[in-house]
């Protein structure tokens, strides 16, 4: 079995700090996304929500490079087109898989199921890449989830009905495919600098995005242009910090952080909708860091 420390993927231990900062971030950014999925969904349906963020990722991110470091666009030329393609495909796949099971199952068993996601990660990465995750991978990422089910409290009320069926198994299917994403962007992170995952990402996104728009086109009313930039700019951000961190430590070890995301939406929920913080929720919130921190630990053995 080859374990990735010998050919070059896991980064030095003194990265795992600064690559769980990334991993912070961009669940930050995950979690403003969300409230803007909310107000934007009230205008459009998921499909077109989909096809305009995905442009204005692409608008935002080609704009930045232009006027803050045009030299960039010499360095992307790439050996792993088909690794941008996968990580493209399954990024798009979650999106749609998870606004399908929020149309069609409870919207707490829904974020529940995508939020897995951490725990395909060992996973996948035993299969695809060969690599046994340390046993403080497993075991923080199981005391995050329990921290994550504590703070979102599903109801796990269920209809043996085909939509509820559906909607669980999509909701599942965003959990597993978003971890393959992730190991995804850890196997190409080691020649692929974030400026480049992100430019293919950006492209090929929006190209097969175009043709589920026009299957139910419908324009946006003028103020949802407002969560639609603002969802472009926080997933861009997403995006990047997310293939900063995996560029600098092991995805196992840092993505259980993304759970932080839940810990913001629960605090934003407290001040900006006045509801409470039980004392579960609290108890979660601890679990999701405490979780967080023993995945990342690093064994002195080498």
């Amino acid at each position: 079995m080859t374990n990735l420390t010998d050919v070059g993927v896991i980064k030095p231990q003194s990265n795992i700090f600064l690559g769980s900062v990334y991993i912070c971030l961009s669940a930050t950014m995950f979690a403003l996304a969300g409230a803007a999925v909310k107000l934007a969904l009230a205008d459009i349906q998921p499909l077109q929500l989909v096809f305009w963020r995905n442009l204005l990722s692409l608008v935002i991110f080609m704009s930045w490079i232009a006027l803050a470091k045009p030299q960039t666009f010499r360095e992307m030329k790439t050996s792993k087109l088909k690794l941008h393609f996968i990580r493209s495909i399954l990024s798009l796949l979650v999106l749609y898989s998870y606004f399908y099971a929020v149309a069609n199952t409870e919207l707490a068993t829904a974020v529940l199921l995508l939020s897995t996601s951490p725990v395909f990660v060992p996973i996948i990465a035993f299969i695809w890449l060969k690599h046994r995750s340390a046993a403080t991978v497993w075991a923080g990422t199981l005391v995050a989830f329990i921290g994550v089910s504590l703070i979102i409290n599903p109801s796990f009320g269920f209809n043996f009905d085909w939509a509820n069926i559906s909607g669980v198994a999509f909701g599942l299917a965003a959990g597993c495919l978003g971890g393959a994403a992730t190991v995804s962007i850890w196997k190409m992170s080691d020649t692929e600098s974030p400026d480049r995952q992100i430019f293919y990402f950006t492209i090929i996104s929006f190209l097969f995005s175009i043709p589920f728009a026009i299957y139910s086109w419908k324009w946006p009313q003028l103020e949802t242009f407002l969560p639609i930039i603002a969802l472009g700019i926080a997933t861009t951000l997403a995006q990047f910090y997310l293939s900063k961190g995996c560029s600098v430590a092991p995805a196992d070890k840092i993505n259980t952080w993304n759970y932080i995301s839940v810990i913001i939406a629960a605090i934003a929920a407290y001040i900006g909708w006045n509801e409470s913080l039980s004392l579960l929720t609290i108890s979660g919130m601890i679990l999701v860091v405490g979780g967080a921190h023993i995945a990342s630990i690093v064994s002195s053995k080498r």
